[in-house]
């Protein structure tokens, strides 16, 4: 994990702090990683790793594939779990939406059937939103976290502003 630098004036138990960067899968823009020291955890989910570290993916889901597959925001961020703990794919979130407010929503794809990575989600407090077909056939069920300022908002059809 590259280390964080020390002159930035960023509170260390911000999430920032404790997020750090790593080498990035082909077809991504870059990779965040979480040590177990980080998260406190003992216990880590896909492939083998250091018991609790988290290692994910990161691309605007602009250029990503799922460009198609719902109505893309121009800030959104599709994230990739190539292994971790619930509680550091949720340091991630936290890092990334801290990094950029103005980021609306960050996904994850969860292909079909696959439970571990719901669970993970789950466990993430991301939340199951669509299950859609990319263009690849591929069935996934997107799960997404979002900020608070995004959520708060009502989305009754009365609410909304009218034309």
């Amino acid at each position: 994990m590259s280390p964080i630098d020390p002159s930035n004036p960023i509170d260390p138990g911000s999430p920032i702090g404790r997020v750090g960067t790593a080498e990035h899968a082909a077809g991504w823009e870059r990779a965040l990683q979480v040590d177990a020291a980080s998260t406190g955890d003992t216990a880590s989910a896909g492939d083998t790793a250091t018991a609790g570290e988290t290692l994910v993916q990161v691309r605007h889901t602009l250029t990503s594939r799922l460009r198609d597959a719902y109505p893309v925001g121009a800030r959104d961020l599709e994230i990739g779990v190539t292994r971790g703990t619930p509680e550091g794919v949720a340091l991630v979130v936290a890092h990334l939406f801290a990094e950029d407010p103005a980021c609306r929503r960050i996904i994850l794809a969860v292909p079909e059937q696959d439970r571990v990575l719901a669970d993970l989600a789950e466990g993430a407090d991301l939340r199951p939103v669509v299950e859609v077909e990319l263009t690849d056939d591929t069935v996934v069920e997107l799960w997404v976290a979002e900020p608070a300022r995004v959520t708060a908002r009502s989305t009754a059809v009365d609410d909304l502003p009218q034309t």
